[in-house]
This record gives C-alpha cells, sequence and structure tokens, in this order.
C-alpha cells in the first residue's frame, strides 16, 4: 500500500509537471483600450468618432519614415551652455559646421553637452548634411529652453527639388477629420499610382484660434504661438 501511494504521487507530480502554469494560475488580463488595440493579426484598429476622428498616429512620421536607424554623423563642433543667452554661440556652431565641404552629403554634426541651453532667437540651418545633437533627452541631459518673445525654435531651410506638374487642386471634402488617411479631389485624372502628392494646409488666424493654439501658457505666461506661426 506504501508503495502504491508513493507511485501514485510520483505520477500526480509527472502530470502537473507537464501542465503549463497559465492553466494552473491566470495572469490577469491586459487592459485593453476601447479607442486603440491590436487586432489577431497584430495590427492597429482604431475606434473613430462619429465626425470620423481617431487617434493620431506619428509612427511612420519619423526619418524616413519611421523604422530606420538615425545617421551617425562625425561631430565637427560641441558646444557647452554658459549660462546666459546661447543663441549667438549655437549659431557660429552652425554657421562653422554649414562651411565645411561636403562628404557623400554629409558636413558633419554639433554636439550641444549636457546642460541647460538658452536660446533667445530662432537657430536657422540652411546648408545639407549638417546635424545638431543632443547628450540625452533627460532633466539633466540637453534641454534647450525657449526664451524672450515667442519664436520658432529652428528654421531649416534650403533648396527644394519639388516641381510643379500640372494645377493643384482643392480638397473637395467639407470635412477633413483627424487621423484620415484619405482626401477626396474632384478631379482625379492627373494622378498615378506611386504619384507623390504634396499637401498644402493654409494656417489662418482662424484655424489657430479654432485650435486654440491663441491661448497658449507656459510657464503661467500667455503666449501668442499661433499667430508667431502664421505671421512667420
Amino acid at each position: 500500500m506504501g508503495m502504491f501511494r508513493i507511485v501514485l504521487q510520483i505520477a500526480l507530480w509527472l502530470v502537473a509537471a507537464s501542465i503549463p502554469w497559465t492553466t494552473l494560475a491566470s495572469d490577469p488580463p491586459l487592459a485593453q483600450s476601447q479607442w486603440v488595440h491590436l487586432d489577431r493579426a497584430g495590427k492597429l484598429v482604431y475606434r473613430r468618432l462619429k465626425t470620423g476622428e481617431r487617434i493620431l498616429d506619428f509612427s511612420y512620421a519619423g526619418y524616413m519614415g519611421g523604422g530606420v536607424s538615425l545617421p551617425n554623423f562625425p561631430v565637427r563642433k560641441t558646444v557647452a551652455p554658459s549660462g546666459g543667452d546661447d543663441s549667438a554661440s549655437i549659431q557660429a556652431a552652425i554657421d562653422e559646421v554649414s562651411k565645411l565641404p561636403p562628404a557623400a552629403g554629409v558636413r558633419g554634426a554639433l554636439l550641444l553637452t549636457a546642460g541647460h541651453f538658452n536660446c533667445s532667437s530662432t537657430l536657422r540651418i540652411a546648408a545639407g548634411g549638417v546635424v545638431i545633437r543632443g547628450s540625452g533627452s533627460g532633466e539633466n541631459d540637453t534641454v534647450i529652453e525657449m526664451t524672450g518673445d515667442p519664436h520658432l525654435a529652428f528654421s531649416i531651410a534650403g533648396e527644394s527639388a519639388v516641381k510643379k506638374l500640372g494645377n493643384p487642386l482643392v480638397v473637395a471634402d467639407a470635412y477633413v477629420p483627424a487621423g484620415t488617411m484619405t482626401l477626396s479631389v474632384r478631379d482625379a485624372s492627373g494622378f498615378r499610382p506611386g504619384d507623390r502628392v504634396r499637401i498644402i494646409h493654409p494656417v489662418t488666424p482662424e484655424w489657430v484660434h479654432r485650435m486654440g493654439m491663441d491661448t497658449l501658457v507656459r510657464n503661467g505666461k500667455k503666449g501668442n504661438l499661433g499667430r508667431e506661426r502664421y505671421e512667420d
């Protein structure tokens, strides 16, 4: 009888060992948002409002559409915070790197060390192959604060390779919801599959007010960032 009990206990232990832990003690179900979740195929599914809006997806808005490593340009100039206004020193370093001869389209990187930089004016990059790189994104790493009157932080300009083909078309939709991936035009005969389309959204005072960008408050002070955008 004792031997039978031992054999039975070993058999039960072996059976229990072969059962997955998930069936013995199930983990609590993961929380799932009603606005966006993964389907069985692993793709994001969005819930829309009656007017068509959905949560915006910026995953494809990064460098080269996202999913591509940033180029590692060699550092040609390094700037540390001065404790005062750093606009002039950063701009001088940008101009210095911009004058370097490009190698395969690359001039070099300007490295901002860890610390707090104060910038009261717009930093302008007018040459290709120039990168401004920080030393981390934490509170104790590279921080750039826009001081003084509201202004554009960075202005990146240069020659555009965009060529106008045909006449511009007006979007026919009376209302375009946030997050939409399609637009309607009255005549699409001029488009071909694979064409790159440039969509121009006029930033008017009415639109800025509707979006609430004319009543922004930063550090307890009311700004007028929206007006700066469309008057720039």
